[in-house]
């Protein structure tokens, strides 16, 4: 409850946020005329770069799951702010349950409840999923998806019933369809996991093995190939344009987007707690001692350290990029805080060690009310906003063109114009205006009512 409630509070702004929730707000927006066809400008009056993911036509810039989802949203709820929020929010919140679920089946029941709530009250997550920050619902669904794969491979080598094997599967066939490859992170998990199943006395015979990881792999590609080849043949220059792009975050910096090679392990830091790198060196410990359930830890340790590792290397760095490596992160961090109370020692010992345990819970709370903003003065609205839904009932909307508007994404989102940040010339607005189009040209001057603003031509 208190996970949904957090995420709600956020979610309440009633505007987009520029970076990146207004795209994927309006593709999502147009897909519910065309769920396999995202564009961006769905209706554009003047030429433009397909190779400019920020202002084409048929936007394959990211991977459609997500849209597919949000678009869902608009088509129960209507279309707005919080709509596009709703999948974000309900899902992440079911993400909390499934870091308990893990918690408990990897250790034991009160791992679990404190490692769900680290999760919960996580403030980098109830940000993206308020959509205040770069990547937002993308990372966020790409952290649900990841765990509820990982949730099915434990069902299924707990049960053996095939059809837990099949959900993880699509599970992580729906992961590459929402951030790519980083999804292939389940394999060495499984691998761990059943591991760890020989380790206590569960044997499964290496041929069963290689069956079931390749029945899993052939759906992944089943499920996420099938997209790829039809928007190949759909959309053959926008596809391989952004088959090329994602390419070139594994060779070059893009969008200003840099770090050094440090840039993670810091994120871990800053987004989770300081004491990280201990709890982190405690599972490495455990491993090295080969305790009963060392899989267990390798399991984990691996979850978050190889995708840590794998992005350090690459010149693109954001944040968002290994989100999905929290879950683990929070179990390992409550099974630390349990750990330090069964810890013999002398008295003063024990006071480092209640101390550590204080830092556990604490310091990752001051984050979280850092991003919620409790203290600070923040406005959950913005005025243009307003203008944009006044202006939209005087005009019809797959006519009318408007110019000079410094939020054109979010102006076609609002109103169904079409929207540019560009002044045109007379000679645009004359063959715009030709077509049939009612041409407006936006005018920031103050004390200017609603009507002033938005001048016909």
């Amino acid at each position: 409850m208190i996970s949904l409630i957090l995420r709600l509070y956020l979610a309440s702004d009633t505007f987009l946020h520029e970076w990146d929730e207004r795209y994927h707000a309006l593709v999502a927006k147009n897909m519910l005329k065309h769920p396999f066809m995202p564009t961006l400008y769905e209706n554009p009056v003047v030429p433009y770069d397909y190779k400019q993911w920020a202002s084409n036509h048929v936007w394959l810039h990211k991977q459609p799951f997500p849209l597919w989802l949000i678009t869902i949203s608009y088509y129960l709820f209507g279309v707005s702010e919080l709509a596009t929020r709703i999948p974000s929010i309900l899902f992440s919140t079911f993400s909390v349950y499934l870091t308990y679920l893990i918690g408990k089946r990897f250790f034991n029941k009160k791992t679990g409840l404190l490692a769900a709530w680290f999760h919960a009250t996580n403030g980098l997550i109830i940000e993206l999923v308020a959509g205040r920050i770069a990547t937002d619902h993308y990372d966020t669904m790409f952290l649900i998806l990841i765990e509820l794969g990982v949730w099915f491979i434990i069902r299924f080598q707990d049960r053996k019933k095939p059809a837990y094997l099949i959900l993880s599967a699509i599970c992580i066939a729906a992961a590459i369809l929402t951030k790519w490859l980083p999804a292939l992170i389940i394999y060495p998990i499984w691998y761990l996991f059943t591991k760890n199943e020989q380790s206590n006395g569960v044997i499964t015979g290496v041929k069963q093995k290689i069956s079931n990881f390749f029945l899993h792999l052939f759906l992944v590609v089943l499920f996420a190939g099938s997209w790829q080849v039809y928007i190949l043949k759909s959309y053959p220059k926008e596809a391989h344009w952004e088959y090329y792009h994602q390419f070139l975050h594994m060779v070059t910096t893009l969008d200003k987007q840099t770090g050094g090679f440090f840039y993670f392990f810091n994120r871990l830091f800053v987004s989770y707690n300081e004491l990280i790198f201990l709890i982190l060196g405690f599972a490495c410990y455990k491993i090295i001692k080969r305790q009963q359930i060392h899989f267990v830890y390798a399991s984990l340790l691996v979850w978050i350290l190889l995708p840590v590792l794998f992005f350090s290397f690459l010149p693109t760095k954001m944040q968002g990029y290994i989100l999905f490596v929290a879950p683990a992160v929070f179990i390992l961090s409550a099974d630390y805080f349990f750990k330090l109370k069964e810890m013999p020692g002398n008295k003063r010992q024990l006071r480092l060690y209640a101390l550590l345990q204080f830092c556990i819970i604490v310091l990752p709370l001051r984050y979280t009310i850092e991003r919620m903003k409790f203290f600070e003065s923040y406005e959950r609205s913005r005025v243009w906003v307003e203008e944009l839904k006044g202006i939209r009932i005087n005009h019809k909307a797959d006519s009318t063109v408007l110019f000079n508007f410094p939020y054109p994404i979010e102006a076609m989102f609002y109103t169904g114009f079409t929207a540019y940040e560009s002044l045109p010339d007379s000679v645009q607005i004359e063959n715009i205006k030709a077509r049939g189009y009612t041409v407006l040209v936006y005018s920031n001057k103050k004390n200017q009512r609603n009507q002033q603003k938005f001048k016909k031509f």
